[in-house]
């Protein structure tokens, strides 16, 4: 299989004198991958190096064989549009848009063609395609949650990334949650990494990298 991310002697000093590090993470095409541990671990620090979002101290991140921080700022910011996609805890949605415009902006800031084909048959896969023109104000919490996955989706990235996206669900909206991202990563052949506490997700994932134990050093 090809190795589409691969981290090397990742850290990252704080302003209070410690150190993260991690170890080496090797993650294959098209497989699911389980950052466990509790908050304040570092599973957010490590997903943000990964995506390119954040500077390690030392270290380096490859992304299908490129060095990401090796990279100008603009044309790993045209990488990270382009073969990334993101779900955050906070979803981000613009409150002044509908559905549609939501996900369609994610195409705009690749300057992609908006496909309206594309966002309506991916509204209908996840079962809101009824919601094309709504705002997010009218929308429950599950069903913002899957413009955020079809967003993160629009452009078939590489890489999904996932930060702790069922921690305010309970557990049926939670499974249902994950099984929707499962499916849309599969769908395209997208590796899927997610990170979170929440344990009751833990099963069906290729691999999980639990980081309650990593390493805190001196800086």
């Amino acid at each position: 299989m090809t190795i589409i991310l691969k981290t090397h002697n990742l850290q990252i000093s704080h302003q209070n004198k410690t150190s993260l590090a991690f170890k080496d993470i090797n993650i294959e095409k098209g497989q699911s991958v389980l950052l466990l541990g509790p908050s304040g671990c570092g599973k957010t620090t490590l997903l943000s190096m990964m995506a390119g979002l954040l500077n390690p101290t030392t270290g380096q991140v490859f992304h299908d064989g490129e060095d990401l921080y090796k990279m100008p700022t603009k044309a790993r910011d045209k990488r990270r549009g382009k073969h990334f996609g993101f779900i955050f805890q906070t979803l981000h949605l613009i409150p002044y848009l509908n559905v549609y415009n939501n996900i369609a902006l994610a195409a705009k800031m690749v300057h992609a063609r908006v496909e309206q084909n594309r966002i309506e048959t991916l509204l209908e896969s996840l079962g809101i395609a009824h919601k094309l023109k709504s705002m997010p104000h009218e929308l429950s919490q599950g069903e913002r949650q899957r413009v955020a996955i079809a967003r993160a989706v629009l452009n078939r990235p590489d890489i999904i990334i996932a930060d702790e996206p069922t921690s305010a669900l309970d557990d049926i909206n939670a499974k249902a949650t994950i099984d929707l991202i499962k499916v849309q990563a599969k769908q395209y052949n997208s590796t899927l990494i997610l990170a979170t506490h929440d344990a009751r997700i833990i099963d069906g994932f290729d691999m999980v990298i639990r980081l309650e134990n990593q390493q805190k050093v001196a800086a």
